[in-house]
């Protein structure tokens, strides 16, 4: 009986280990992903994790059927308005900028399979290149998170976990449409009694392109972007008790760009360039192997290396960029207790990360090159005592060029009834700037200094009939060093540091079945965030995001609707507020018509409310959008 429950202890916890990997329901399982859409729900007895097993923390799941049947093009619209997600965004394929609770990272606050997403654009995200059908699951957590997290984020993570094979099965993914789209996928599996596989292949090419700069400005140009990206999981069982995974991804894309100008009034904005370009490419890799060495002993290794390197040109100046990030990463499980009313945990380990970087600045005819490493070991007890959960944990980091460092993590969760749950979770967290925020050439900044902060929030989740999902959290995060964006002149951006900052806000979630027909949701966050040197906003934090969606399948024919409206509110941006954006409302519809089970034909009109307002100050945001595709299972 113990076996079983050790086997659904173990996961894509931690950080990956075991052939679950990477958050995804508490009853995830190598066969099945869960249909949960967002936490909590009636069955969250358990989290998120498999080593904790009630979350104490806000977390937002999104399965891989969620992922699948949006029919959006990419994982950003997928995020745009989740509790606590900022989604800042222009033009497809330029980059996004992504805040979870105000707190943004190059590294840590993106993990691919429990692997940090590395990118050499600081403060951006380049997840408009992942399909949907690359992913078996995507888990937003907010808060602090367990202490064995060793690659985190200040305010939270988005995790996204690869798909594993739970059959045989084949997808086709073709979709076209505005700007000369089209975007191709193939997706294929093999699923045996002690063997998986899974392939996935995307193209993605804006032939005509969008506009970098704004056209009303007086810029023409278009400028085009492309991308390929691959992604191969696999897993094996070779004993009951000794399993191992593994996953490999893959990217090569390009986009031209255009230059930081001035306006005849003295502002910041955008001029076209013919000359500008930027070539990313990415490999990311790991194996997981995990075994159960006596009946209370569980323990997990994951080896993982991944690389990211940038050729860009920038007015004809050339321009190079390379990282790369590998660790170790060793856990176990020790089940201290356990019968029907008590049951107490031990997760400890430790992690050894290696990382480089080099650069090319021809404006500083320089040439940088560093590595570092980290060492971190980490404890944590969790209790489950019937109708309470605590989890008690501390993370020791030692750092080759920023010392020594122990940041602490406490959860709690209180299930008052099977429909009401109360839950509340504190911790301090520590992040080293990345090498990308460091040197990126024309973007970093090598006087950044690492991030401090205290964070704590307090909750509750509330299911009064299964018809009706209802949560509210508020969340207070105190910050030293918080390194932040913002517009300069001249510039693309510039990166900062803030000596004592202050973010706190409220996230609320409301999900409602009202006929096997009609679902719906809305959720809302509002963020107060203030520089406290001189009691300014900081830049680039909107205090206001949310989302309406509803979903209508008819029973008559074998169509379905959607209709997604979001919201974000105005912000400034830069230091001296003097530099704003808009409030903006963005209304997607889609409508899938389903010829046969196997086969989906799409259509989805995007921002059909042709609102401008970007999320990015001076860089081109487009009106309205269409695109058609088709969906095929073999």
């Amino acid at each position: 009986m113990f076996k079983a429950r050790a086997w659904r202890l173990i996961g894509p916890v931690a950080a990956s280990l075991s052939f679950h990997q990477a958050p995804a329901s508490p009853q995830a399982d190598v066969s099945e992903l869960p249909p949960v859409t967002v936490t909590p729900m009636e069955d969250l007895t358990e989290t998120t994790d498999h080593l904790s097993r009630a979350p104490s923390n806000n977390v937002t799941f999104r399965s891989r059927n969620d992922v699948e049947s949006s029919q959006y093009s990419n994982i950003n619209n997928f995020l745009r308005g989740t509790p606590g997600v900022f989604v800042l965004r222009g033009s497809e394929g330029r980059g996004v900028g992504l805040r979870v609770r105000g707190a943004s990272a190059t590294q840590g606050l993106v993990t691919f399979d429990s692997v940090p997403l590395l990118t050499a654009l600081p403060a951006l995200s380049w997840l408009d290149t992942i399909p949907a059908e690359a992913l078996g699951g995507t888990t937003v957590v907010l808060g602090s998170n367990h202490a064995y997290y060793s690659s985190q984020a200040l305010g939270g993570s988005i995790q996204l976990n690869s798909k594993r094979a739970t059959e045989d099965y084949g997808l086709v993914h073709a979709e076209g449409g505005s700007f000369g789209t089209f975007r191709t996928t193939l997706s294929g599996g093999l699923h045996a009694e002690r063997a998986d596989v899974s392939v996935t292949g995307s193209r993605i090419n804006q032939f005509d392109g969008s506009y970098d700069a704004k056209q009303k400005r007086g810029n023409p140009e278009r400028d085009p972007f492309g991308s390929t990206l691959g992604i191969a999981r696999y897993g094996v069982r070779f004993t009951p008790d000794v399993a191992a995974d593994g996953s490999l991804l893959y990217k090569d894309s390009w986009q031209d760009a255009d230059l930081p100008g001035v306006t005849p009034a003295g502002l910041p904005t955008f001029v076209d360039s013919a000359t500008t370009n930027f070539h990313e490419k990415l490999w990311l890799t790991q194996n997981t192997a995990s075994a159960r060495l006596t009946d209370d002993w569980t323990g997990q290794l994951q080896l993982a290396y991944t690389e990211n390197d940038i050729a860009a040109q920038a007015a004809r100046l050339p321009v190079s960029f390379r990282s790369h990030l590998m660790f170790a990463d060793w856990r176990n499980i020790h089940a201290l207790f356990d019968d029907r009313a008590r049951q107490w945990r031990l997760v400890w380990g430790g992690q050894i990360r290696h990382e480089r970087g080099e650069s090319e600045n021809p404006v500083r005819s320089s040439q940088f090159r560093d590595e570092r490493k980290t060492v971190t070991g980490f404890a944590e007890v969790q209790a489950d005592l019937k109708n309470w959960h605590h989890e008690a944990g501390v993370r020791v980091e030692s750092h080759d060029d920023y010392g020594k460092h122990t940041l602490l993590h406490f959860g709690s969760r209180w299930d008052l009834s099977p429909a009401l749950s109360l839950r509340a979770n504190a911790g301090t967290s520590f992040r080293a700037p990345s090498y990308g925020e460091l040197q990126m050439p024309l973007l970093g900044n090598p006087s950044l200094q690492p991030e401090k902060g205290s964070t704590a929030d307090a909750g509750f989740d509330w299911i009064p009939t299964r018809d009706l999902h209802f949560s509210a959290t508020g969340y207070y995060g105190r910050y030293n060093n918080l390194i932040t964006s913002e517009v300069g002149l001249g510039r693309f951006f510039s990166l900062t540091n803030t000596p004592r900052a202050r973010i706190a806000g409220v996230e609320t979630s409301v999900e409602i079945l009202w006929s096997r027909q009609i679902h719906s949701g809305v959720d809302f966050t509002y963020q107060y965030s203030r520089n406290l040197d001189n009691h300014r906003p900081l830049p680039v934090h909107p205090e206001k995001s949310g989302r309406v969606w509803t979903q209508w399948n008819l029973d008559a024919l074998p169509l379905s609707f959607r209709m997604n409206a979001t919201y974000q509110g105005s912000q400034w941006n830069d230091s001296a507020t003097t530099l704003a954006t808009d409030d903006t409302v963005r209304v997607d519809v889609l409508a899938t018509y389903r010829v046969f089970p196997q086969l989906d034909l799409y259509v989805r009109g995007e921002n059909i409310t042709n609102n401008r307002t970007g999320g990015i100050y001076a860089r081109h945001t487009p009106g309205t959008t269409v695109f058609g595709g088709i969906h095929l299972k073999l």
